[in-house]
């Protein structure tokens, strides 16, 4: 393996986000496509207002089909919030349909990992920088091309990252259009 200078750049919690929001814009458009009807996305993260979100989504579901999507942590969030919105909707005479699709994303981000904070200021930690760098000086080389090597043979960590995509409408036509990695929800 050579230098960490051409080494390829390590993923971010940002560049992992937008990968997997451009796979949700490829989804909806495959969608869209097919069904030709009009369907809006809503992310769920953990942090949301379940009562705003409950409202805002109760607002948009008569006119149109809702793609949801909740990644790892905010799944939980995600399935509360509908679980609420069909209670909600089955005051109206309407039926609602439900189809999943869950989706796995591999990366080497680990998203699970706790980010230092100081009073709203990032901390970044470089003791471990430093003792691999003062592991090279003291230990000489060849405990650096060890790692190297066993980086090289093992690969970077993967994580299998959960991304649930729920598909909420009125409409029971869309069913026809989804393909064989969609579940749907009695």
């Amino acid at each position: 393996m050579s230098s960490s200078s051409t080494s390829p750049t390590q993923p971010t919690a940002i560049s992992v986000e937008n990968d997997i929001n451009l796979y949700t814009q490829s989804l909806i458009q495959e969608l869209k496509t097919k069904s030709s009807r009009e369907i809006t996305k809503y992310k769920i993260t953990k942090n949301d207002s379940m009562k705003k979100s409950i409202d805002i989504i109760l607002n948009k579901l008569p006119t149109n089909a809702i793609l949801f999507e909740g990644f790892t942590r905010d799944i939980q969030k995600l399935i509360s919030i509908i679980e609420i919105v069909k209670q909600k909707s089955k005051e109206s005479n309407k039926k609602l349909h439900q189809y999943n699709r869950l989706f796995k994303f591999q990366t080497t981000f680990n998203p699970y990992k706790k980010l230092k904070f100081d009073k709203d200021v990032e901390v970044v930690d470089f003791s471990n920088e430093i003792e691999v760098k003062a592991s090279i000086e003291t230990d000489g080389i060849n405990e650096n091309l060890r790692r190297e090597a066993e980086l090289e043979v093992k690969g970077e960590k993967l994580f299998n990252l959960p991304v649930l995509y729920i598909l909420l409408t009125f409409d029971d036509g869309f069913k026809e259009y989804l393909d064989n990695n969609w579940t749907i929800q009695q």
